[in-house]
């Protein structure tokens, strides 16, 4: 759509299909249409493959998705777009990130059988002092971190008693019987608090405190960032959710049952208050980690939700702090 060569991971692949006779028609008024929009590729090639070789790729941000929909766009022309197109692009994004983690347990749980793994450690919880430090310095001081998640365990429904069920499938999720939380609140990873506290889908935090020169300024060069991704607007939908903490919670349990792993007592739940478990799960990669499995992979697939649902939260907070390269670069003579 923008006759622009972009990386692959920037776009949505579009494919023309045609629907069942079977199934109601998308638009009233695109009755015309034989076929629509349908997302094509978003998943991984080992759950599904491409249904189409003839595509139209558009940005991967929520906003592009009416674009399509443009009659005046050429490649959108005898193609009707379904008014849920996007919901449904969000949904196999999400489910791209479920695959990608299911895959990479699947990876170390193989080489940690067959003695391949590595003594690089993937995953692991942040304490509750480490978080405390998290929320007060604002950086997230481990080189080989790639993300930090914080996804909580699901409460059990208050009708049924019964905890939600890990939904992995490109199926439409089923009704939630109770009303779910507002998009942008959570609770924190502190098991014992209760307040709620606003948080966006994900904000960017620096590896270390912004350094300062006195005659060049600040922010001179880019500094690092890690995304924190907030679970709860991260995966919305509670199944989808508790399939995310479930894949979480397994590569936890492969780390500790590896002989090669560095956890200790200390970093998972040892003694005292501060070094008890927290919410929140570090995903690490450096050239030590690909030797068990493909985190990268992980990290593409949940920048691509934030790309997608991005509401300029992370990069807004990122050019109010003192110091933000894009307005302290000096002007161009």
């Amino acid at each position: 759509m923008t006759l622009s060569h972009l990386p692959v991971d920037f776009l949505i692949r579009l494919a023309p299909m045609r629907l069942p006779a079977s199934l109601p028609h998308p638009s009233r008024a695109q009755k015309g249409n034989k076929s629509t929009f349908i997302p094509d590729g978003l998943q991984h090639s080992q759950f599904t493959v491409r249904r189409s070789d003839k595509a139209t790729y558009i940005l991967c941000s929520r906003s592009a998705v009416p674009v399509v929909a443009d009659p005046s766009n050429r490649g959108s022309r005898g193609v009707s777009v379904h008014p849920l197109l996007a919901d449904h692009i969000a949904h196999l994004l999400r489910l791209r990130v479920l695959q990608e983690l299911e895959l990479l347990a699947d990876t170390l749980d193989s080489r940690t059988k067959h003695k391949l793994a590595s003594p690089a450690r993937i995953i692991r919880r942040l304490t509750r002092s480490e978080w405390d430090d998290l929320r007060t310095t604002g950086t997230i001081p481990y080189p080989n971190a790639l993300a930090v998640m914080v996804v909580p365990p699901l409460q059990k429904d208050p009708i049924t008693k019964l905890r939600p069920q890990p939904w992995m499938s490109a199926a439409p999720l089923p009704p939630d019987p109770t009303p779910s939380p507002s998009k942008n609140v959570t609770t924190t990873p502190m098991h014992n608090e209760k307040e709620e506290k606003k948080l966006s889908l994900c904000t960017l935090h620096p590896v270390a405190p912004v350094a300062w020169d006195s005659e060049l300024g600040g922010g001179v060069v880019p500094e690092a960032h890690v995304p924190l991704y907030n679970g709860v607007a991260l995966f919305p939908k509670k199944p989808q959710r508790a399939a995310l903490h479930a894949l979480l919670t397994r590569l936890l349990g492969i780390e500790r049952a590896s002989r090669h792993s560095r956890l200790s007592q200390t970093v998972e739940g040892g003694a005292g208050v501060g070094g008890r478990a927290s919410h929140a799960f570090v995903l690490c990669g450096d050239k030590e980690t690909v030797l068990r499995g493909d985190v990268a992979a992980v990290a593409i697939a949940l920048w691509r939700v934030r790309m997608f649902e991005d509401e300029g939260d992370d990069v807004a907070a990122l050019w109010e702090g003192a110091g933000g390269w894009e307005r302290t670069a000096r002007p161009r003579p």
